[in-house]
């Protein structure tokens, strides 16, 4: 059954957690929870218009949207409030045009921003303090300075970074990457 959310806006992304507290994000500062596992949502209001790319919930209470102009928040009680969370983006353009487009937590301390126009970034302690991957790749290393756009972890040890066509390999937990694939 495919549930009419009423809306027109364009929609970024989706998250939901076990509990079945989920998130839909917008353009224009649009969010959606749900607390009943997607039967009914709700808008709520960040306070912020941009337009959220992206959106991670990692409990039942924290909740990380982002989206452009390089826009992270967080939440701690499950959407009612809203806090700009301090990220180092250090964009090869002007801020304006930076990015969001994917937060990833493996758990509830380890997490990954990435983006367009900057260097992905990652947490080991909740999202507190954020810091650039600081990338050891192996291989074609021009491939390492395209946009990110998806990560994944399958196993504490091994996961897959892709960009602009390129996918990526970490056999240390993200440590260091090896490139796989090039497009052309």
């Amino acid at each position: 059954n495919i549930k009419n959310i009423g809306t027109v806006r364009s929609l970024g992304a989706i998250s939901m957690n076990q509990s079945g507290i989920g998130f839909i994000t917008g353009d224009s500062g649009y969010v959606l929870k749900s607390v009943d596992t997607g039967k009914t949502w709700k808008e709520i209001n960040t306070g912020y218009l941009a337009s959220f790319m992206t959106v991670q919930v990692v409990s039942s209470a924290k909740v990380f949207v982002g989206g452009s102009g390089g826009l992270v928040l967080l939440s701690n009680d499950s959407g009612q409030s809203w806090s700009k969370v301090n990220v180092p983006i250090q964009s090869t353009v002007d801020i304006q045009y930076a990015i969001v487009n994917k937060i990833f937590f493996r758990d509830s301390l380890e997490g990954y921003i990435l983006g367009y126009f900057f260097s992905p970034l990652k947490t080991i302690d909740g999202g507190a303090s954020w810091h650039e991957m600081g990338f050891n790749f192996s291989g074609d290393s021009t491939a390492a300075d395209v946009d990110f756009t998806a990560i994944g972890f399958p196993t504490s040890d091994t996961g897959y970074l892709a960009n602009g066509g390129s996918v990526f390999k970490s056999l240390d937990g993200g440590n260091s990457w090896k490139l796989l694939a090039r497009p052309g």
